[in-house]
């Protein structure tokens, strides 16, 4: 009997994932290099996606291989998630090492604006994740590929998330002094407000909680603007009579949810 080459694949579907898995989960580069060259696909299936097992596993060296053999970012795994999201969520670990870090920067630099807007089963883009977090090192890598209208299951925008903890919270933290934070990190926060609720932008603009000396003043005239708009809507659609204001109203609540400055 003939013995099979060692660059060929096993015939059986399930063997070959499970052969991909077992190489990608123990690092050997060459095994998974023999099972490329062999024809097993570097986007796996549904049930098994190789790159989300690279990343999952934080196995750099295997991300790298499979994206240079031609993984594809956008294919979800079977919940519905692109590999980005387990790349940040690992990336923002507490224990994230090294590797894990090497791996979400590998897969910025192939960032696209279909991939920076993904969704998961939250509707939450990369972002939003990174933003919730507070992680504006990270932030900078998907932040200009970035639809910053959008908002998730919930009607939050990223920049809504990024102070969603505290909000909710009835005893604040001090937040961290403007001198502890790079100035990068203020232009993403800057940028991130661009779009913002109206509950966010109260929040943010109080200047007794000091999270941007620079960014109150603004959302503070903004949210001024809103007032007077609101104010005129009203004094308008009470000229005019009963139901006279209800498509103002209606255009008064889109507003409400999502500001730009």
């Amino acid at each position: 009997m003939e013995s099979k080459p060692q660059n060929q694949a096993p015939t059986a579907p399930n063997e070959t994932a499970e052969a991909l898995r077992q190489a990608i989960l123990s690092s050997d580069i060459n095994k998974i290099s023999q099972l490329l060259i062999a024809g097993v696909s570097p986007n796996g299936t549904n049930a098994m996606r190789p790159l989300q097992t690279a990343i999952v596993a934080a196995r750099p060296m295997a991300v790298a291989l499979l994206l240079e053999e031609g993984a594809d970012l956008l294919l979800a795994d079977r919940e519905g998630a692109v590999p980005l999201f387990a790349a940040v969520e690992n990336a923002l670990s507490e224990r994230a090492g090294s590797g894990n870090m090497s791996i979400f920067w590998d897969i910025a630099e192939r960032m696209t604006p279909r991939l920076a807007n993904a969704r998961d089963s939250r509707g939450r883009t990369p972002l939003m994740a990174i933003a919730q977090a507070k992680c504006l090192n990270l932030a900078r890598a998907v932040l200009s590929h970035t639809d910053l209208s959008l908002t998730d299951n919930a009607g939050l925008t990223a920049f809504d998330l990024f102070f969603d903890k505290d909000m909710g919270q009835a005893t604040l933290s001090p937040p961290r002094k403007k001198s502890k934070l790079l100035r990068e990190e203020w232009a993403v926060i800057d940028k991130l407000a661009g779009c913002a609720s109206e509950r966010a932008m109260r929040f943010a603009a109080d200047p007794a909680l000091g999270y941007a000396p620079e960014l109150a003043p603004r959302l503070a005239a903004r949210l001024e603007a809103i007032a007077l708009r609101e104010a005129v809507e009203k004094t308008t659609a009470a000229a005019q009579g009963p139901g006279a204001g209800e498509g103002a109203a209606s255009d008064r609540l889109g507003a409400k949810s999502q500001v730009r400055l």
